[in-house]
């Protein structure tokens, strides 16, 4: 319990610091319209305290709050079946304070840009909804407990057909991460192992063209006949970002 106090202590302290400092909010930031005729930028999405991104409201929450696109809903027409000639948006911002911008600082300060130049107004709430149920296949687990003096290590590769996971010393959230990463709906762990597994998976990124090309199997016939669970399709709860509203952004 002190162990756990301590950290949201640090958390707690972290936050403030950062408010304290004025490190929440970009120093500078454009807001532009992004269209179809628009010049396509290569840049990353962070270099030094330069920050750059380009999308539609939607992918601006999916990056900010780290979301999947099955937990956004609500919002206008503009929101929910964007233009590709007015809705979309490219901010250039610049960061303040000595430091680089790191990835979280990022994703704050982008939260409350969208607060800001958006207006945007959202809640959370959870949600039943489609979703896929990894079960154990009636002929049970294809793969080993760990050896106890196991490493935990994992080791991914996507290449343009396949994405390839291996796992040693793992729990089955790791692979169900992996699983919801690749599906159209998230995936919820319902295969009741609570141990830690030594386990690898490879399947086709694309279900329909890249079986073809790389002989490799669906992500339903990987886990099925790799690993022996199954993939099922339920529902279950999820926690949703609602928009609540959000006005396009002034020009400027």
């Amino acid at each position: 319990m002190k162990t756990i106090v301590a950290v949201c202590a640090v958390c707690i302290f972290g936050v403030s610091a950062l408010v304290s400092q004025g490190l929440t909010q970009f120093e500078v930031a454009s807001i532009k319209v992004h269209s179809s005729a628009s010049p396509d930028t290569n840049r990353p999405v962070i270099a030094g305290n330069q920050f750059s991104r380009t999308g539609n409201v939607n992918q601006l929450l999916m990056y900010a709050y780290e979301l999947k696109a099955y937990q956004l809903a609500g919002g206008p027409d503009w929101v929910t079946h964007p233009s590709t000639d007015g809705d979309y948006y490219e901010i250039e911002a610049v960061a303040g304070g000595p430091e680089p911008l790191t990835q979280p600082r990022a994703r704050q300060m982008l939260q409350n840009l969208l607060a800001e130049r958006f207006h945007l107004r959202s809640h959370r709430e959870t949600k039943e909804i489609p979703v896929y149920a990894l079960v154990v296949g009636k002929d049970g687990p294809k793969f080993k407990e760990s050896a106890p003096d196991a490493v935990t290590q994992s080791r991914g590769k996507v290449t343009a057909t396949t994405v390839q996971s291996s796992f040693t010393k793992t729990h089955m959230d790791d692979v169900v991460r992996v699983l919801s990463s690749a599906m159209d709906r998230p995936v919820l762990d319902r295969t009741g192992l609570t141990g830690f597994y030594d386990l690898t998976l490879e399947f086709a990124r694309d279900p329909a063209a890249a079986v073809a090309e790389s002989n490799a199997a669906s992500i339903f016939t990987a886990v099925q006949e790799q690993l022996g669970l199954k993939l099922e399709s339920s529902k279950g709860p999820i926690e949703m970002f609602v928009i609540n509203g959000v006005d396009r952004p002034s020009a400027n």
